[in-house]
């Protein structure tokens, strides 16, 4: 088996790893408050807040840019279809825009109360809220069509054609199968609040909210079964960018998962306060935004091992190893990452000693961020 498993360990030096995932912060050129963000590529995208601010990028993040919104009150959500786009605030307006940002004109509601959340398609636009507040437009905003959704203090809705959920703050589904006239609640199991959808297609999605709570559905809702995210902080914001890979953030942490929430790891200490909205255009690139101006960018890489381990000099002890590994490194370590060799990530840790005891046998490769950004990897041997 060891000789096996050191081929192994030769072979796969060979090969470019493609999962060295890292998280590093943006320039927003604001210090207000980060509610919403939304991509509708890898590189264009926009940020919504307090004060009024919308936040532009057309370069993936490197420059942000403010664009004038003509309003004081907080904008809660942003949605996106091409140049189309449209954002909540709390004072019951909706912006429109149809150039990108450009110019943005107020679309009344009619609604008194906060708006929380808005999705629109090629067709239809829908908007939720406190108090019940749900509507539906099919013009563009023009003319606007009430309807009940049995929920109440609503914090987000979703859409997947004429399929569509609203989740609010006591634990209420519902569900509607024609657009918003007619809905239907769901049994989620839970009585607290639920503060973000993210939906897959019109069967599978994922609901997360307080104490840590994620739900799973495979049938659009039916039955919805709750999954084990590690934590008991709430949770935020929740964003699948595939049928596996997904991400939700609770306080100034990242959580995410490779097997569709079969298994959830944290990444901690992401950003020094509270993130308020995931949302990533593919399972390679993201970003998160939050408190006091902060956006952060998540790429997963694809360096060689070999360059990698030029960056910082890393060892491993004992190695192979069956339940202690011990880390040696010239900067101190602020994370390390443990990844199989499919690229999926197992395992992470803040200690320089822990335990791999659960891990199969196989070959696995370590990686470690430092305080300052320093990335630096090597293999070892789990018997």
């Amino acid at each position: 088996m060891k000789k096996l498993l050191l081929s192994a360990s030769i072979l796969y030096s060979t090969f470019f790893f493609a999962n060295a995932q890292s998280w590093t912060p943006q320039t927003s050129g604001t210090s207000a408050g980060l509610s919403s963000v939304y991509f509708s590529s890898a590189t264009t995208g926009w940020a919504v807040g307090t004060g009024g601010v919308i936040l532009a990028t057309t370069d993936g993040g490197t420059t942000w840019t403010t664009q004038t919104s003509g309003i004081s009150t907080a904008i809660s959500d942003v949605h996106f279809v091409g140049g189309y786009g449209y954002v909540t605030s709390t004072a019951g307006m909706v912006l429109r825009t149809t150039d990108g940002g450009a110019s943005w004109t107020g679309v009344p509601t009619g609604a008194p109360l906060n708006l929380t959340g808005v999705w629109m398609d090629a067709s239809n636009l829908w908007v939720c809220g406190e108090m019940g507040g749900f509507a539906v437009s099919g013009d563009g905003g023009a003319n606007w069509n009430p309807h009940s959704t049995s929920a109440l203090n609503m914090a987000d809705c979703e859409f997947s054609g004429l399929h569509g959920w609203v989740v609010d703050q006591v634990g209420t589904i519902s569900k509607t199968t024609d657009g918003g006239t007619n809905w239907t609640v769901q049994p989620s199991g839970v009585a607290s609040g639920l503060n973000s959808i993210s939906f897959v297609s019109q069967s599978e999605g994922w609901i997360a909210g307080n104490g840590g709570v994620i739900l799973h559905t495979t049938d659009g809702g039916a039955n919805w079964n709750p999954q084990t995210s590690g934590i008991t902080t709430h949770i935020a914001s929740i964003h699948f960018a595939s049928n596996t890979h997904g991400w939700a953030v609770s306080g100034g942490d990242v959580l995410s998962t490779t097997n569709g929430g079969t298994t959830w790891t944290a990444q901690t200490g992401v950003c020094p306060v509270n993130l308020l909205s995931i949302h990533f255009p593919s399972t390679t690139v993201g970003y998160a935004v939050g408190g006091n101006g902060y956006i952060y960018k998540y790429t997963a890489g694809s360096a060689s091992m070999n360059d990698m381990n030029e960056n910082l000099q890393v060892s491993v002890f004992p190695n192979p190893t069956s339940q202690i590994l011990n880390i040696d490194s010239k900067e101190k370590m602020e994370t390390a990452f443990i990844y199989n060799m499919l690229g999926e990530l197992v395992q992470s840790e803040t200690k320089n000693i822990f335990s791999v005891e659960d891990l199969s046998e196989g070959v696995y490769i370590l990686q470690i961020k430092t305080a300052n950004g320093t990335m630096g990897s090597t293999r070892f041997i789990k018997e």
